[in-house]
């Protein structure tokens, strides 16, 4: 996603710019909308990158037109269609994976959009709620159930005012997501992502506290040569609890995770920069040319220099 000017209130993104890039705690750096609207609109039209572990003070809804997707959240493996959505809360870690096809429209707002400042009545009575829910790390949206198909029906309504941008749409926009989040405060509480395991147990809350954690170092320490020893001491847990909580959490262990993210950057700068992909690939913390090219190959289907160019 790129970052929005001081003076915009929405961006439009095209597919090639909506990757997340994070911090060393794994937020979002980019500011959705300005300080005076903080909603940001996005789009992607296929061939999206992924979007690695990630999370924000935000509320996220997404829309899909097209393809499929799969979408992480903290413990749950959601499959996104044409047709479906989902919700993502405040400050819950979340990854996406979208196949070739893939096309979304994406709302992403700061509470402070329809709660106002904190101690108003939409702050206490509704907001602080919804974002403060152990419980409600996200939803998959269908149109299976009446209040999913409403909820939909509102991100499409808002998608069609961003992209108008009629006068006075900011209070249209407005409108439509403070009855998004008052079916969410009144229709999902305390209700998990995942039906099966009712609300978020404190173990696994511990879980991904503790995975924000070794996710910071690892982006921190990106191009430096890692071992499972340092990514288990940032968590301040045993390598084993590390393996494992990598495992439950991302289906990989800690240094196949790392590897993938250092593809995942290195795909980036090479469609974004002009950087000799030697340059690339060892600011990613590869050392070795060949195991780069190999392990690239392996994940994205061709090698560097063939990436780079078919993306040009």
């Amino acid at each position: 996603m790129d970052s929005v000017s001081e003076n915009s209130t929405v961006t439009l993104c095209p597919s090639q710019g909506c990757a997340a890039r994070i911090d060393a705690s794994g937020l979002e750096l980019v500011r959705h909308g300005s300080r005076d609207f903080p909603l940001g609109f996005y789009v992607k039209q296929g061939h999206a990158p992924e979007v690695p572990w990630h999370w924000h003070d935000h509320l996220e809804l997404e829309l899909a037109t097209a393809g499929h997707a799969q979408l992480q959240i903290e413990g749950a493996v959601l499959d996104i269609t044409a047709g479906e959505g989902f919700f993502v809360n405040s400050g819950c870690l979340h990854a996406l994976t979208p196949d070739p096809d893939y096309c979304s429209a994406t709302l992403v707002f700061h509470p402070e959009l329809v709660g106002g400042t904190p101690g108003s009545v939409f702050w206490t009575r509704y907001l602080e709620p919804l974002i403060g829910n152990p419980g409600l790390t996200g939803l998959k949206l269908s149109k299976a159930t009446p209040r999913e198909a409403s909820l939909l029906e509102l991100i499409g309504q808002t998608v069609a005012l961003c992209r108008e941008m009629a006068l006075g749409y900011e209070f249209e926009v407005r409108a439509r997501l403070s009855q998004a989040v008052l079916v969410l405060v009144r229709d999902f509480e305390p209700k998990s992502i995942s039906p099966e395991s009712g609300s978020r147990p404190m173990q696994e809350q511990r879980l991904y506290f503790r995975l924000k954690k070794m996710l910071a170092y690892l982006t921190a320490h990106l191009s430096e040569e890692l071992h499972l020893a340092d990514i288990a001491r940032a968590g301040e847990i045993s390598e084993s609890e590390c393996l494992r909580s990598f495992k439950q959490a991302t289906g990989q262990s800690p240094i196949q995770y790392l590897i993938s993210l250092r593809l995942k950057k290195a795909a980036l700068e090479l469609v974004s920069s002009d950087e000799s992909i030697v340059t690339i690939a060892t600011g990613c913390g590869f050392a070795d040319m060949s195991y780069f090219t190999r392990a690239f190959k392996r994940e994205k289907g061709l090698t560097p220099s063939a990436y780079r160019q078919a993306a040009r």
